[in-house]
């Protein structure tokens, strides 16, 4: 996923979960953690179906989910913000549905992507492509070689790149948000079933220590209905990745909220989209990790976005990949946290689109 690219952006607010510890998920609860894993890049989970029967008859375990409930935070979703600019919400049946939480990321995250105002100011090199784009097309207006029709469409090897300004008052607005486009020799579903896949993430993260998946909410991102239990549409889930950033002294962690959708597309011609919007989550209602275990130095993402368009060419695979990311690293520069987000946003096309060109 796209807040892989983050990773090697510390940030102040430390602590983890002690991995050894051990969590119940009941059936009745489908919004709670799954059991902990001690080793990273482990996929196996425990679903609500199998939880019935493995923890029946625990009655204490309602007292343990809620001091292990995670928080996310609303400061910038209209049905949830109630006038607090740092306001967190728990991810529970104490709460609003997931399914609401969902669409409101969804519904911004869809917009950012989508975002083709002067807002976004291309980086020097960009705009200098962008500039020369009208004579790289034919006669009648079209790229030579796989390109998109949509507006500021990458082509060739290109990875374009954009910053804006946070489009809201409130937490970590005083942060850029960055904006990266490119090329993939791929589908749009092998590109999805990559980034969705815990297991894989060390194919294009090369820091990645690892991420598990600590609970689904729903699975199947290619599923056109809605979770029966949760009626969210695609995929939902926790995950939790870590990575070892080089000259930094501990491992730095993530821990998200990730959903998938596949966009409806309008016509045949037009192939497959998805999207991914992913945001950090809590252990507590401050917006802080445990304090019980230090090992790794937790970083905060308030926006992660992944969008994935097919390109269609000659019947060959392509996709193009819209990454964006916001990102909050107390402590560090602006400028420095700009300078660094924008490189690591261009390395991370570089290195998913090095995994298909193998």
């Amino acid at each position: 996923d796209s807040s892989d690219s983050l990773d090697s952006l510390p940030s102040l607010n430390e602590g983890n979960k002690n991995a050894n510890r051990s969590y119940i998920d009941m059936d009745d609860t489908p919004l709670r953690s799954n059991a902990a894993k001690s080793s990273y890049g482990n996929d196996s989970i425990e679903t609500p179906s199998t939880a019935a029967s493995t923890h029946a008859g625990l009655e204490d375990g309602r007292q343990l989910f809620r001091r292990q409930q995670s928080y996310i935070r609303s400061h910038d979703l209209a049905s949830f913000n109630r006038g607090n600019t740092t306001s967190l919400i728990p991810l529970s049946e104490e709460g609003p549905g997931v399914s609401d939480v969902v669409n409101a990321l969804f519904q911004i995250g869809l917009e950012s992507a989508m975002d083709n105002s002067d807002r976004w100011v291309p980086e020097r090199t960009t705009a200098k492509i962008l500039n020369q784009r009208p004579h790289q097309l034919d006669n009648d207006g079209h790229s030579i070689g796989p390109m998109g029709p949509w507006p500021n469409a990458a082509r060739g090897d290109e990875v374009l790149v954009w910053t804006a300004q946070c489009g809201h008052d409130g937490y970590g607005s005083e942060y850029p948000m960055v904006r990266a486009r490119g090329l993939l020799p791929t589908s749009a579903r092998d590109m999805i079933d990559l980034l969705l896949d815990s297991e894989r993430v060390k194919e294009y993260n090369k820091m990645s220590l690892g991420r598990e998946n600590e609970h689904f909410f729903s699975k199947g991102v290619h599923n056109p209905s809605k979770c029966p239990k949760t009626n969210i549409h695609g995929e939902a889930k926790i995950v939790r990745s870590r990575s070892q950033p080089p000259v930094v002294r501990k491992p730095v962690e993530l821990r998200l909220f990730l959903h998938a959708r596949r966009l409806d597309s309008e016509n045949d011609d037009e192939g497959s989209k998805y999207l991914t919007i992913a945001r950090s989550v809590w252990e507590n209602e401050d917006g802080t990790a445990d304090a019980q275990a230090a090992e790794a130095t937790r970083c905060e993402m308030l926006l992660s976005v992944n969008l994935i368009r097919d390109v269609s060419y000659r019947g060959e695979k392509w996709c193009e990949i819209t990454s964006l990311t916001h990102g909050v690293s107390p402590g560090i520069p602006i400028f420095i946290a700009r300078k660094a987000a924008l490189m690591a946003a261009e390395k991370y096309i570089r290195d998913i689109r090095s995994v298909f060109e193998k």
